[in-house]
């Protein structure tokens, strides 16, 4: 993806599908994690910019560790999300719900990037090359990423204001 931004979609989406077990902080952390890489070899023009944590195996790994990163972080995010919060927002606390929001990060991030991009190696170490490389085109991958974004946020929203009816 030419823009981290394009792969909160999916992200959003699934947040929207299963609220109190995806933790969208951890989805997005992973996302942006996982292309300090590629920011990291276009500085220095190095090739391929997308390396390892491309993978499943790194991004998986990354994934967990953005996991962590929101774990670890959960004394600031109590500060700014009362003890009385929806299911999911309070799910943003929850290990299980990190741990498959990082995960799910990092594997959609693999697979978003490897339709895109040539020099992605998604089985990498066991097998070379990029079997998805343009499996739909740019555009199709694109619109498909601002779909989800706006079909997860109009979930969202449909259940934020059904929760302000029952109450």
């Amino acid at each position: 993806m030419p823009f981290t931004p394009f792969h909160f979609g999916p992200g959003l989406l699934a947040k929207a599908v299963a609220p109190t077990r995806v933790s969208l902080t951890a989805f997005a952390v992973t996302q942006v994690f996982i292309d300090v890489e590629t920011l990291y070899h276009l500085v220095r023009r190095d090739r391929p910019v997308h390396g390892q944590l491309h993978s499943f195996i790194g991004a998986s790994s990354v994934g967990l560790a953005g996991a962590g990163a929101v774990l670890v972080s959960r004394p600031i995010l109590n500060r700014f999300v009362p003890a009385n919060a929806t299911s999911g927002v309070a799910a943003e606390r929850s290990v299980q719900a990190a741990v498959v929001g990082g995960l799910l990060g990092g594997v959609s991030h693999t697979v978003l990037d490897a339709i895109m991009h040539p020099d992605v190696s998604p089985l990498w170490p066991f097998a070379p090359g990029n079997g998805l490389f343009r499996l739909v085109s740019a555009e199709i991958l694109e619109i498909g990423c601002v779909l989800a974004a706006v079909i997860g946020l109009s979930l969202l929203w449909l259940r934020r204001g059904q929760r302000r009816l029952v109450v």
